[in-house]
């Protein structure tokens, strides 16, 4: 213990000497610098490394949440965007009347949200609906102009198989246009 209290005060006379006298010894202030520094960084390495070894353990003591695969990266990143998505319609939906709540219950449903996402992306393509829409308009015009000048009796389902011609036309013009517009792309050997 004695010898701790003289080296203790050995230390601190080196440095009111070294802030004394700093011209004279340079090398020793810089060499009891670093030895702190080097002090402080083995501490907090030790306190990391003490709380990593914690954290596991705590970790490895829990049992695994169902639905959760620790080995999947991406199931794991997954979860938080069904939380944070569960919460928004939360949120969303205590503003909404009983019938819209009803309503987006519905159309948030995952089979349904599935089925929405895949159509989106293979039958409702813009192109094809705006083709779909200008025929169904322009034809309807013309049939309907045809029928009152001839006298005939106005079918209402015409108006639905001109859209639905107009729509496949659509799909048939942009899927030939990206096929040509590709095969252009690709080099040629």
């Amino acid at each position: 213990m004695s010898e701790h209290l003289k080296k203790s005060e050995q230390d601190i006379n080196a440095n009111k000497e070294v802030l004394v006298n700093h011209e004279v010894q340079p090398p020793i202030a810089e060499k009891k610098i670093a030895q702190h520094e080097k002090l402080d960084i083995e501490k907090t390495r030790r306190q990391v490394e003490q709380l990593t070894k914690a954290s596991l353990e705590k970790n490895a003591d829990e049992p695994d949440r169902p639905g959760i695969s620790t080995n999947n990266v991406l199931q794991a990143n997954m979860e938080p965007a069904a939380v944070v998505l569960n919460r928004t319609l939360r949120a969303v939906r205590r503003n909404l009347t009983p019938s819209e709540k009803v309503f987006s219950k519905f159309i948030h449903n995952p089979i349904i949200n599935n089925v929405s996402e895949l159509t989106s992306k293979t039958l409702a393509r813009p192109y094809a609906l705006l083709s779909g829409g200008i025929v169904a308009i322009i034809g309807s015009a013309g049939y309907l102009y045809y029928t009152h000048h001839l006298g005939y009796k106005y079918n209402y389902f015409v108006p639905l198989l001109l859209f639905a011609g107009g729509l496949v036309a659509g799909i048939i013009v942009e899927l030939s246009y990206k096929t040509i517009s590709r095969s252009r792309k690709t080099p040629r050997l």
